[in-house]
Parts: C-alpha cells; sequence; structure tokens
C-alpha cells in the first residue's frame, strides 16, 4: 500500500523490465532522486513488456534481483504492479495507478535512449498529462536538447555514466551459454 504523501512530494516511477538489473539501474535510481528532490522512487518491473520479446529471467527472479539491488535504499520501493497484473500493462496505465493512490506529484523516469520511442508509446499524450517526464542524459544518445518537439515537456538531469547495459549483460550470458 502507498504511503499518503503531502501534496509538495514528488514520487519517481522507473519502470522496465530489468533483465536483469544492473548497476546503472541503481546509478539511475539515484541520480534521479538526488537530482530531482523526490522523496520516493518506485521500481516497476513489466511483467509482460509490451515492446520487447519475452525476458530472459522469470519474473520471480527478476523480482528478487531487484529487491536485492535496492535494499539498502531507504527512498526506494520495488513494485510489483505491472506483474501482479498479469498482462501487458502500458505506461500510461502505471502512472494511472500511481496518480490514483497519491496527491504527489509523479515523476517518470528514463533514459535518453527513450526519446525517440515515446511516441511509439500507447497513449502518450496521456503519459504527459500524469506525469513530469525525466530524462536521463545517456552517453551515445542524442541529449534531450534536440528534440525541440519535447524540450518543453520533459526536463534532463545528469548521471554519471555507467558502461554497461541489461542488452550487453544478456548477450554475455547467451555467449557463455552456447546460445
Amino acid at each position: 500500500m502507498l504511503k499518503k504523501p503531502l501534496a509538495e512530494e514528488r514520487i519517481g516511477i522507473l519502470g522496465g523490465v530489468f533483465d536483469p538489473v544492473h548497476k546503472g539501474h541503481v546509478a539511475l535510481a539515484k541520480s534521479a532522486i538526488q537530482e530531482l528532490s523526490l522523496s520516493w522512487l518506485y521500481i516497476v518491473p513489466a511483467g509482460i513488456p509490451p515492446h520487447k520479446k519475452p525476458p530472459l529471467f522469470s519474473i520471480s527472479e527478476r523480482l528478487t534481483m531487484l529487491t536485492a539491488a535496492f535494499k539498502k535504499q531507504k527512498k526506494i520501493r520495488v513494485s510489483d504492479f505491472e506483474i501482479a497484473r498479469k498482462r501487458t500493462t502500458y505506461t500510461w496505465q502505471t502512472l494511472a495507478h500511481f496518480k490514483r493512490k497519491t496527491k504527489a506529484r509523479l515523476v517518470f523516469i528514463m533514459g535518453a535512449d527513450n526519446i525517440p520511442e515515446i511516441k511509439k508509446w500507447k497513449r502518450p499524450a496521456r503519459i504527459f498529462k500524469l506525469a513530469t517526464i525525466a530524462v536521463a542524459a545517456r552517453p551515445g544518445y542524442k541529449p534531450l536538447k534536440d528534440y525541440p518537439e519535447y524540450r518543453e515537456k520533459m526536463t534532463c538531469f545528469p548521471m554519471k555514466p555507467v558502461d554497461l547495459s541489461s542488452t550487453e549483460i544478456r548477450k554475455s550470458l547467451a555467449a557463455t551459454q552456447g546460445r
């Protein structure tokens, strides 16, 4: 159950497949809390990702990894909202769920790699209405300033670069397992 915060509180939502979770996700979460003055940050793993192939790790394994990765972070909670729905859940639905539960301002956290993709997401206009969109700069991806259509709708925050991605980890695992 969500805590009922004061109206001036800001709650961050960081969604993803987290297949697997890694130090880049942890760095992103910590940077978001600090740079965006968040009261809380909810990590929301996708049960059935709408835009990606099925995860390598099971729901149970991903939840266990996320809980372990964030257990020492006092302002971070792992939410099973999308997993509990047992069907594809879109970002706008997740944000609407959290909006119903709190009077706090919602801040949706994403990496710069997602900027060109957001127009392909379900109901992007609804996403912009439900939350402030905060973009973490990522090396190798165009910065927010290069997207004039989003400059007024999103905010950018700095993050120390972490040279690691879930895709790289999965490729490495597949290579060692002969896949």
